[in-house]
């Protein structure tokens, strides 16, 4: 991030908003009870799991983003400079910082490429339709929009209408 980012976006603003996203347990499907018994796993919620971890991932180095930034502004008070200023120095903690931006950032590409990725996925299963739509909904967060999130809601309605059809059919009437 430049100079001029920390002023306008808080490091600790995406942290609350990313922690104000419900978090759920990663248990596997089947601990969780969304893969059915003698099922063939559905790709949809290893893939879903896949984006749980990193989103956890990412969250973690965010936080260690925000302990370091609180060193820096006491480092920054103790001398008396401006926290760019102090940002500039060659503080231990501004280092790691940085070095931190760049795995944070690779980081929020790597979330974005599971969820294009689970995006093009069809589901297999019910128990994978509710893996999508969970995952929309996480992307989602309880804010505006985010990418993906629409279109994965979206996709997951639609097959579990195909897929309750399906079932319906094989079931026949009650």
């Amino acid at each position: 991030m430049s100079k001029a980012d920390h002023s306008r976006i808080s490091r600790r603003g995406v942290l609350a908003a990313s922690l104000a996203v419900s978090v759920f347990s990663t248990a596997s499907a089947s601990a969780a009870g969304l893969q059915g018994e003698g099922a063939l796993p559905d790709p949809l919620i290893a893939k879903a799991e896949a984006w749980i971890a990193q989103r956890q991932h990412v969250d973690a180095l965010t936080l260690k983003w925000g302990r370091l930034e609180t060193q820096v502004r006491v480092k920054a008070g103790n001398i008396g400079v401006e926290m760019d200023a102090a940002l500039a120095r060659r503080f231990s903690e501004a280092r790691a910082m940085r070095a931190l931006d760049r795995r944070i950032e690779v980081a929020y590409r790597d979330l974005e490429g599971l969820a294009e990725e689970a995006k093009s996925m069809r589901a297999v299963s019910v128990e994978g339709a509710l893996a999508k739509l969970d995952l929309s909904m996480r992307i989602q967060g309880p804010y505006s929009w985010q990418d993906h999130a629409r279109e994965l809601a979206e996709g997951a309605i639609a097959e579990l209408r195909t897929l309750t059809t399906q079932r319906g059919q094989l079931s026949g009437p009650a």
